[in-house]
């Protein structure tokens, strides 16, 4: 946006212009993205420092004007046998956009995932100030790190890495078992790694509450990995919607279970997992790349979140090449939960 402009999107949102909210008020956006971009600033009489995100005008009619086009679009699929569960997960997309350009729906996210840490965990999430917030503007406290690439660029220690890596995996868990949210937005650009070692994370628009039924059907996918094969492959049938007795459906089955058996490997293994392994994460681009080949897309609408999640969280610590037991990390975050409810 011009700076005009965005002076008038303020001056209507907050009732004044951002020289009057704020002091010392960059005009230039440090990190721009799809729906809004994000401005520097003072509090108004205070050094504190604060991020101001700022939607684009009109971007909501914008979603959903592409979302008609897309459904209208996608007409001719309409025959197929997954069309119903397309259209679900069609919805539940649509959903997630609507409420990514509702900020004050993120200012309550953040709210509820900063206080799932304390202190000395070394994770933090950026506090709101809802006197300078609305539906459109987001003022959060500024974190002051770097992303991946500047991090990976000083070459750490291995040691610093895992660190690192470890707050990445706490983090999700945490977010998902105690939060109940999935953290849909797991790229570098949302994690600041920090000179003090603590991990930042922002962005909390993209975020999936879980209700009550998905908490169990996750439960379940884990107690099947607990009890047997044939467990396995009755979870992912209802993963999947499909029914057992559909013998043209087995070869989706088979990869369901092949990229199943590929999220828990990790989880699964005894002591710290070498993400750096290149064959590790190679193998569950190809698993997953010949379901998208071969359209074997039927699944409950949560797997959608679920799946950009583990492969965002899993790429990032790729390439962070950390040595953690994520395992470890899983069931404390669980049973912690557990011993709350």
């Amino acid at each position: 946006m011009h700076f005009s402009l965005l002076r008038e999107h303020v001056r209507n949102e907050l009732g004044a212009d951002p020289e009057e909210l704020f002091d010392d008020f960059e005009t230039s956006a440090f990190a721009a993205a799809s729906l809004g971009q994000v401005h520097r600033a003072k509090l108004k009489g205070s050094e504190k420092r604060v991020a101001v995100k700022i939607q684009y005008p009109n971007i909501g009619r914008t979603i959903r004007d592409d979302f008609r086009n897309l459904r209208a679009a996608s007409l001719p699929m309409r025959l197929s046998r997954d069309w119903d569960n397309m259209q679900a997960q069609f919805e539940e997309i649509r959903n997630m956009l609507d409420q990514e350009t509702d900020y004050e729906q993120e200012a309550q996210n953040l709210r509820t995932a900063r206080l799932l840490f304390a202190e000395d965990e070394g994770i933090i999430v950026p506090e709101v100030y809802p006197e300078l917030s609305t539906k459109r503007i987001l003022t959060m406290a500024y974190l002051d790190g770097v992303h991946l690439d500047a991090f990976l660029s000083s070459d750490p220690p291995q040691a610093l890495r895992d660190a690192f890596g470890r707050k990445v995996v706490c983090s999700t868990f945490r977010v998902g078992f105690r939060g109940k949210m999935l953290y849909g937005d797991p790229h570098p650009g949302n994690y600041y790694f920090m000179r003090d070692g603590r991990l930042g994370l922002i962005d909390f628009g993209c975020c999936r509450h879980y209700n009550d039924q998905e908490m169990d059907y996750m439960d379940s996918v884990e107690l099947a990995y607990c009890t047997s094969r044939e467990a396995v492959y009755e979870a992912i049938v209802r993963a999947t919607d499909l029914t057992s007795a559909d013998d043209s459906r087995k070869e989706q089955l088979q990869l369901g279970v092949e990229y199943a058996d590929w999220v828990w490997e990790p989880i699964q293994h005894n002591g710290p997992f070498d993400f750096a392994d290149q064959a590790y994460f190679t193998r569950g681009a190809h698993i997953f790349s010949n379901l998208l080949k071969k359209r074997y897309t039927r699944s409950k609408p949560i797997n959608t979140w679920l799946t950009r999640s583990v492969y965002g969280i899993r790429a990032i610590l790729y390439r962070l090449g950390a040595r953690i037991d994520f395992g470890e990390i899983y069931r404390a975050e669980a049973r912690v939960t557990t011993s709350k409810n």
